[in-house]
């Protein structure tokens, strides 16, 4: 038998050898079948699948032959083996096993390392990996895999020290890429450009380093970052790329003129790429030009019908036209619950349908979605109340998450906020300024209700509105941002938008429509002792041009006004306060317009020139706010699709009764606005 089994084993290994593989796998199945404990005849036939790539076959047969020999080299196999099939739980176990045989062998670090990387044992691989690296800290795999691995980690900067390894040891294109990136994402854009280059250097046709170096730009200057886009394009022409990044960045500089003209050049490309058409249609859009927009979005939903993008692209519209109803059948039509809903039931002043809907569409999200986040965080400044018959459980409540304020005291105050509905009766109740200067002034009206209720009223607010808010709400204890509050002084908090969450009434029924914002009547009466408040002529305030990343359409320019100044028997007084745009600086000082920025120092001052003029002319903006709740004649300029605190009304605002809403009637025309308040201002 014995020289049967050396005759049949020799003529397997022949075959195995000179490349007869299925020959030499049916004369090992032969001896398996005489000799099937036979350790050697499984480890050939365990060879031979390897090399015929039936893996698991050769798994198997190694498993089986390790756990009578652990043999090292059989681990070896078995680890390389779970790799291909990758199973890397077996992986992980035959590298741990290595490690054990040859502890000084970083190579089994390093693969350990990789397989717990693919099965998302970031932290465990990242510990395995640097233990292997203190046994060999010049292997250049194993220098890029750490700094793979800090960078999932989102530690940058452990990274980039590792990639340096790596770049002192191979001076590489992919390395410098690579740190380029990492510079790139802590914010460090010089270094991040300097590594770039140092690419291009190494190959001028690199074109992701060249796109780099602009999309880094586009952090610095936009301007710069385009014009190297452009010198891009003249190297890539037909590039779609590079064309689509061009459009991005006249669309980031407000410069919808010259990203319309690339749009369509993408569209004229490729005209079935509805892609193209949004891009195309989000330019009109956004400079409020509706009907091209809607003709835009509308073609590319004959190319592809339904799609969602598409379809949420024309509610925006529609909801910017009002066309309330339009917007609801095209939200269902995609089956779409969203926070979309909210806005159209906010402007009609419905608050059922927006907790039902926006309810039904948060138990479709998972906990972590962005959006849910982001549509909790503003769904929680309505008025939500038992009679929807939704408990506080099962919706949001304060277990809602909340961005991290710069300010780490705002964490302290969230963690005491009033649920939705919670009684503050005979508490102390703390209210901090959370949003804009201009919510602050629209929802405190609340805080006189609440003292009514409340034991003590605390406020947290920035020193700009320190005084308006001590004079109007002497009772209440005030801090300002910074300073820090004693948790003994107040029992529970609210933001001052969700106030409005503990009252009865909401958005149909309004509390104090004027008079609830005041100054001392001292500070009234210094300014009207100044020289320029000498005249018997009509006092007109102006107010036209606020921040452009956020008042962009709301925004006028000066030259849309200039038709107010030919009004005899009226002095004209700006409220601008800072940097406008050239054009507009220029013209205030051609027409006849009494500047008083350089005497306001904070929004005292502002309420005490209020009190001194006759009317305040202003767009959307805190002063509108400041103005209408001390009870001030404002005219409020509103765009044709303000937003949706100003609901559909179109001459009174149920907010105050002192403003009187001139909105268009058509998209970007001012000059009818205008004309319409120039004729009232006449009579």
């Amino acid at each position: 038998m014995n020289d049967n089994y050396s005759k049949l084993v020799d003529i397997a290994y022949k075959m195995h050898s000179s490349g007869q593989l299925e020959d030499a796998k049916l004369v090992y199945e032969k001896l398996l079948s005489m000799f099937p404990d036979n350790l050697e005849v499984q480890n050939l036939y365990a060879q031979l699948n390897f090399s015929l790539k039936n893996y698991e076959i050769a798994l198997k047969y190694f498993i089986s032959i390790f756990e009578k020999t652990n043999l090292e080299e059989i681990a070896k196999m078995i680890a390389s083996i779970s790799v291909k099939l990758e199973n890397y739980d077996i992986a992980v176990s035959y590298y741990q096993k290595l490690i054990d045989f040859s502890p000084k062998d970083y190579l089994n670090y390093y693969n350990l390392s990789l397989c717990l990387k693919k099965i998302n044992k970031i932290s465990k691989s990242l510990k395995i990996a640097i233990q292997g690296h203190e046994l060999n800290k010049n292997d250049l795999d194993l220098n890029i895999h750490i700094a793979s691995l800090y960078e999932l980690k989102k530690d940058f900067n452990s990274a980039i020290v590792y990639l340096n390894n790596a770049l002192n040891i191979n001076y590489s294109e992919d390395i410098l890429y690579q740190l380029g990136v990492l510079h790139k994402e802590i914010g460090k854009y010089t270094e991040a450009v300097s590594y770039f280059d140092k690419v291009i250097q190494l190959n001028p046709n690199n074109k992701n380093a060249m796109l780099n170096i602009a999309n880094t730009y586009k952090n610095i200057n936009l301007s710069d970052a385009l014009q190297i886009y452009k010198d891009i394009e003249k190297i890539y022409p037909d590039d779609l790329l590079v064309k689509f990044f061009i459009y991005n960045v006249y669309y980031e500089m407000f410069d919808y003129e010259n990203a319309i003209k690339v749009a369509q050049n993408l569209i004229d490309i490729n005209p079935n790429d509805i892609s193209y058409h949004k891009m195309l249609g989000d330019c009109y859009f956004q400079a409020s030009e509706f009907d091209k927009a809607l003709e835009v979005y509308n073609r590319a939903n004959e190319i592809h019908p339904n799609d969602e993008l598409i379809i949420m692209s024309l509610v925006e519209v529609y909801y910017s036209l009002s066309k309330l109803d339009i917007c609801e059948k095209l939200l269902k039509s995609i089956g779409k619950t969203s926070k979309n809903f909210v806005e159209l039931s906010l402007k009609k002043r419905e608050l059922k349908p927006v907790i039902n809907e926006f309810y039904q569409w948060n138990l479709t999200k998972k906990n972590d979605d962005y959006g849910k986040r982001k549509a909790k965080r503003f769904f929680y400044k309505l008025n939500i109340s038992d009679k929807f018959n939704i408990s506080e459980e099962e919706f949001i409540n304060q277990n809602i998450d909340t961005t991290k304020s710069q300010n780490k005291i705002f964490d302290v105050f969230l963690s005491k906020n009033l649920k939705i509905g919670e009684d503050f009766s005979g508490k102390n109740l703390l209210i901090y300024s959370m949003h804009g200067i201009g919510d602050f002034f629209m929802f405190s009206r609340y805080i006189n209700l609440a003292k009514l209720k409340a034991k003590s009223i605390v406020l947290y607010i920035p020193k700009s509105i320190e005084t308006v808010v001590r004079d109007s709400f002497p009772f209440a204890k005030i801090f300002l941002f910074g300073e820090n509050v004693s948790n003994e002084l107040y029992d529970c908090t609210v933001s001052e938008f969700t106030l409005i969450c503990h009252f009865e009434g909401g958005l149909k029924n309004i509390p104090l429509s004027h008079g609830y914002l005041n100054i001392n009547d001292k500070y009234a009466e210094e300014k009207s002792k100044l020289d320029i408040f000498q005249t018997d002529k009509r006092k007109i305030g102006l107010f036209w041009q606020g921040n452009p990343t956020i008042l962009l359409n709301r925004s006028i320019k000066l030259k849309f006004l200039s038709q107010l100044f030919n009004l005899s028997n009226t002095q004209f007084y700006s409220f601008q306060i800072s940097k406008i745009d050239d054009e507009s600086d220029n013209l205030k000082k051609t027409f006849p317009l009494i500047d008083l920025a350089p005497q306001i120092k904070d929004y005292a001052d502002t309420a005490a020139f209020l009190k001194n003029i006759d009317l305040l002319i202003t767009i959307d903006t805190s002063i509108a706010n400041l103005a209408g709740a001390m009870g001030i004649k404002t005219y409020l300029l509103l765009t044709f699709d303000a937003e949706w605190r100003w609901f559909t009304d179109t001459k009174t605002t149920p907010w105050y009764d002192s403003v009187r809403i001139f909105k268009q009637t058509k998209p970007n025309n001012w000059e009818e606005v205008i004309t319409r308040i120039y004729n009232e201002l006449q009579l």
